[in-house]
């Protein structure tokens, strides 16, 4: 039988970075106090990675949820690289991405390795549809052992 990860919650006070760099450094910081506090499997809140579209000084929210999507995929890799960087779990909240057409939110689960999971959120805030225009993800692709 394999040892229970322990569990870090990470209260993540939302801040305005200046830059993506800013947003690393940070991340980095509280992961890393989060490891040396026990944690192997470090859980973030939902809107951990919203306070990234203050680095891209915008104007409106329409133009940050652009640059958002734009950059999604250098979010994950700042995500990845500081999980791999400090060998834990990290479920870093959710991030706006385009896929097929429509943009979706997603919480990626990266391992220790740098393997990467997704799950798309289901049920939207009024600001993701009205706002945003956030559409509901995939159901779940999580089965029970032996299914």
């Amino acid at each position: 039988m394999t040892a229970p990860l322990m569990l870090g919650v990470l209260a993540w006070q939302v801040g305005r970075p200046e830059s993506l760099d800013a947003y690393a450094t940070r991340l980095d910081r509280e992961v890393r106090d989060g490891v040396a506090a026990g944690a192997q499997l470090l859980l973030m809140p939902e809107y951990a990675a919203v306070e990234v579209a203050s680095a891209f000084a915008c104007a409106g929210v329409a133009a940050e949820m652009e640059a958002m999507l734009d950059e999604a995929g250098t979010i994950l890799a700042i995500q990845r690289a500081c999980a791999m960087r400090h060998r834990v779990w990290l479920l870093p909240g959710t991030r706006p991405v385009r896929r097929d057409g429509i943009v979706v939110n997603q919480a990626p689960l990266i391992t220790p390795d740098g393997h990467i999971a997704v799950q798309e959120k289901r049920v939207m805030t009024r600001f993701e549809t009205e706002d945003w225009h956030v559409r509901p993800g995939r159901a779940s692709n999580a089965r029970r052992p032996g299914r």
